[in-house]
């Protein structure tokens, strides 16, 4: 990892859990392709669904359908596809 990815995984990882995210925080590793604002971006829209009841780990399909929603939300919001 580059001096600026490891920047930017420590702060994401942190400010992270300072929001209180606990148990959906992975370890974030961060590129170049993949810009602070969008990594944000994702983390809140995900954490946003999550709070209305959307849900990744019930089911293969529940995961591919939340995943399609957040990617509409990033899309109109500017952001490219997280995945």
């Amino acid at each position: 990892m580059r001096q600026r990815e490891i920047d930017e995984f420590l702060v994401v990882r942190v400010t992270a859990n300072q929001m209180g995210f606990g148990r959906h925080v992975h370890p974030l590793h961060l590129t170049i392709s993949k810009t602070l604002q969008a990594h944000y971006a994702h983390l809140l829209v995900h954490g946003a669904l999550h709070a209305q009841g959307w849900d990744h780990e019930t089911s293969e399909e529940d995961a591919q359908v939340m995943e399609l929603r957040e990617i509409e939300i990033l899309a109109r919001l500017g952001f490219d596809n997280p995945y």
